[in-house]
């Protein structure tokens, strides 16, 4: 039983390392560590769901809130790590890990060499049901959600301009417009940003969206 454990611990980690930067996953080992002896955990007891007794309720989500306080503490170190490694530009970020907690901030990252203002946000997003397409439309500023002080970003600062839902947004794919003051311009941008906040994807920078402008209409 003890080897059987060992072995489900070490699986855990091997397979979470894969989602870490290698430098993240070095400087963070001991989180690393823990936070993969929590999941075997809590596999353990979801594996009794349904015939485990109710008493043991508060004890797994004690352990799941546990796990998932170390999977919010991997997902943004990770998030750091990639958005070092992105070119110039402006960016939507989203940090995201295996059972971390459902709502993350989404990020506006300045990664240009001049400061930049947000001003306001929209989004449409959409998603395959099986009676058709769903959507759902929401739209925000800085002022209404009380971020105006601070919406004035310097080269190399971010912005929690919203959050994103890991049950709900994860199964949409949005499509963000933001509107921003830049060159004493006010300029619309826009990214799409895949389910799951775009983990979904195979790439270097994943939960990182570039943002391109708006053409104009003519």
């Amino acid at each position: 039983m003890h080897r059987q454990i060992q072995d489900l611990v070490l699986s855990a980690t091997a397979a979470r390392q894969a989602e870490l930067p290698p430098s993240v996953a070095e400087r963070f080992a001991e989180h690393l560590a823990r936070y993969c002896r929590l999941c075997a955990a809590c596999d353990a007891l979801e594996a009794f769901l349904g015939s485990r007794p109710l008493g043991d309720d508060d004890l797994f989500a004690e352990l799941a809130a546990r796990r998932a306080a170390l999977a919010d503490t991997l997902a943004a170190a990770a998030l750091d790590a990639r958005l070092a490694q992105v070119g110039e530009g402006l960016y939507l970020a989203v940090a995201y890990m295996t059972h971390c907690s459902d709502r993350q901030p989404l990020y506006l990252v300045n990664r240009t060499n001049q400061p930049i203002v947000y001003i306001g946000r929209r989004l449409y997003a959409f998603a395959s049901a099986e009676d058709g397409i769903t959507d759902y439309s929401t739209a925000a500023s800085a002022f209404a959600d009380g971020i105006a002080p601070v919406a004035r970003l310097a080269p190399g600062e971010r912005l929690a301009i919203d959050e994103y839902s890991m049950s709900f947004d994860g199964d949409f794919v949005g499509s963000h417009r933001v509107v921003i003051l830049q060159d004493n311009e006010q300029v619309e941008m826009h990214a799409s940003v895949g389910k799951l906040g775009g983990y979904l994807g195979r790439h270097e920078t994943p939960g990182i969206h570039g943002l391109r402008r708006v053409k104009a209409k003519v």
